[in-house]
């Protein structure tokens, strides 16, 4: 492994991905030393000749290890012939660089079919500007910063979740919004951990709507007032978010009918746009609410609109209709399952639908086992959190209808 710091051009980036690396330094994990550059080059030089005929299975390969290795939140970009970028943010630096070192010892280990100990070239982006990425030289196996670990952390240093007042986990909030067919319409939101499947950890935190009526029974002017309600208690998690230096990822649902309106979209974004620093780095937009017909050239474009604004997206849905609604343009990062009172057999159909487009698949409060579900090949949980006496925020009042943007009051 080289001693030498290592710099990168970007030249040949497209736009699209240097918009992702612009996205990870402005989500502040180049300065904690998350985002790492793992090489192949040990490959390129062993096959010689061979290369050219056997660099996209080796990339395939290596691709596919970093899929199993880090979902969502996480990223990895293909930087030139050699090299990929990796930007953790589920976990620490340590626990990125362990991840990154198997998974990059892995495919060294299948192609040059020895110990890839000794190949190992991994190394820790430092900077990115000038359209350039300067990284240095790290001993994958170097043991955890076992003294900086034992210090006292100091004042101002982020929090976790856990350590917030009230933690952010097991939240509730009633949030009832005026319908002009339905009157009434009785809606809690809960705070619920997303669990990830294959390392047992909470990864992210879940803001869950829970509607007295079901989303697709409601009018477009219903699923308006939804939407802003959510984000009434959304924006206060976001404030506290930077208050306490939160980074795990936060889970926000909206209905895609509001989304998919040009002008319902944009008074939502009007709402959100002092947030946005914070919206990129930390929320995964899940939108919902399809339903059978949503026409496929509208699904991609909405999703084509939300994409600069929100860390990524993911797609809720509750049947096989819309789950080939969602998957049909590969316009989500990842699909998220209502299993509800769904039974084990078409709960798998769905699991096995979703994946042939995502390895991201999370699946909300299933009846069945995490074992049941890992086998099935998902990749993130949520459960129903248990009714607890008076743990529900104070917010009984059904507020006045918001109002509706000109295209809504129109019919539109």
């Amino acid at each position: 492994m080289s001693d030498e710091r290592q710099t990168i051009r970007l030249e040949q980036l497209g736009a699209g991905r240097a918009d992702q690396l612009a996205r990870i330094a402005e989500a502040g994990l180049i300065d904690q030393g998350r985002v790492f550059l793992l090489s192949l080059e040990p490959i390129r030089a062993e096959m010689g000749p061979r290369w050219a005929v056997r660099e996209e299975l080796v990339w395939d390969t290596m691709l596919r290890t970093l899929t199993r290795q880090m979902p969502p939140p996480d990223i990895f970009l293909r930087i030139d012939d050699v090299t990929v970028l990796a930007a953790v943010a589920s976990v620490d630096a340590y626990e990125g660089r362990v991840r990154c070192a198997e998974a990059l010892s892995s495919t060294l280990t299948f192609f040059l079919g020895r110990s890839a100990r000794e190949d190992l070239q991994l190394s820790r982006v430092s900077s990115l500007e000038g359209g350039l990425i300067r990284s240095d030289p790290i001993d994958p196996h170097a043991p955890p910063p076992a003294a900086a670990a034992s210090r006292p952390a100091p004042s101002g240093s982020p929090k976790t979740p856990d350590g917030w007042t009230p933690p952010l986990g097991g939240r509730r909030f009633s949030a009832p919004f005026l319908s002009e067919r339905l009157g009434s319409v009785a809606m809690a939101l809960e705070v619920t951990p997303v669990w990830r499947l294959d390392h047992e950890l909470v990864s992210a935190y879940a803001v869950r709507r829970r509607l007295s009526q079901r989303i697709e029974c409601l009018t477009d002017a219903d699923r308006y007032q939804v939407a802003h309600r959510t984000l009434d208690h959304i924006l206060p998690i976001l404030d506290q978010y930077r208050r306490e230096g939160g980074a795990f990822a936060l889970v926000a649902p909206c209905p895609f009918s509001v989304l998919a309106s040009n002008r319902d979209r944009q008074a939502l974004l009007g709402r959100i746009a002092e947030y946005l620093d914070i919206m990129r780095r930390t929320v995964l937009l899940e939108v919902d609410g399809f339903g059978s017909g949503a026409p496929m050239g509208l699904v991609s474009h909405t999703a084509a609109m939300l994409r600069p604004f929100f860390r990524a997206l993911t797609a809720n849905v509750r049947d096989a209709a819309e789950c080939a609604t969602a998957v049909g343009e590969f316009a989500f990062n990842g699909i998220a399952i209502e299993a509800g009172a769904m039974s084990d057999h078409r709960l798998a159909l769905l699991i096995r639908s979703a994946r042939r487009r995502t390895p991201n698949v999370m699946v909300h409060d299933p009846a069945a086992s995490d074992d049941w579900l890992r086998d099935c090949g998902v990749s993130h949980v949520t459960r129903r959190l248990a009714a607890a006496a008076g743990d529900v925020r104070p917010d009984l009042s059904v507020p006045a209808p918001v109002q509706a943007s000109p295209a809504r009051r129109a019919g539109g």
